[in-house]
């Protein structure tokens, strides 16, 4: 009886796996697409956040300096003297503005100054007598805490002037 021996006439040609220091490099290359991976969504997660907290500053900003425009003349004279808003609004209503308008213009509403996502926007507003005869330059400021660390106050600025 013989006994063939296959191994000892064949020549190794080519590898059938992989080494332990190939895995290893592989292993590192794809850990460090992951995690550029978990950056990247952690950037477009925070961008999204500031995009839709400046986009609803605007829009309440817009709201206030809308709602500012229509106010009666005698609301204006009294904010462009220095009257306070709480004081201003008896001049708003006694000269035919409705509560809730002159309430808003005012910024007088503390529900109108949430997001719904707990955010609180701060309304801020100045009216001067503008240079031309009949006008009122009439500035909007809203502000909020961002979520930062240490926490960063955010402001969008809204200016126009109003002619009567």
């Amino acid at each position: 009886m013989k006994i063939i021996n296959r191994y000892r006439d064949q020549t190794i040609s080519k590898q059938n796996g992989m080494t332990l220091i190939e895995v290893m490099v592989s292993l590192s290359v794809l850990f460090v697409g992951i995690l550029t991976l978990f950056k990247v969504v952690t950037v477009s997660s925070s961008t999204s956040l500031i995009s839709r907290q400046i986009s609803t500053a605007i829009s309440k900003a817009q709201d206030h300096m809308e709602a500012l425009k229509e106010v009666p003349d005698q609301t204006l004279i009294c904010l462009s003297s220095g009257g306070s808003p709480a004081g201003c609004l008896s001049s708003c209503t006694s000269n035919g503005g409705d509560l809730e308008h002159c309430q808003l213009s005012l910024g007088l509403l503390p529900d109108q100054n949430s997001d719904g996502h707990g955010v609180t926007f701060t309304p801020s507003f100045g009216v001067i007598l503008g240079t031309l005869p009949n006008t009122y330059e009439v500035e909007v400021v809203s502000s909020w805490q961002g979520d930062e660390s240490p926490p960063r106050t955010h402001r969008v600025y809204l200016k126009t002037t109003v002619y009567r």
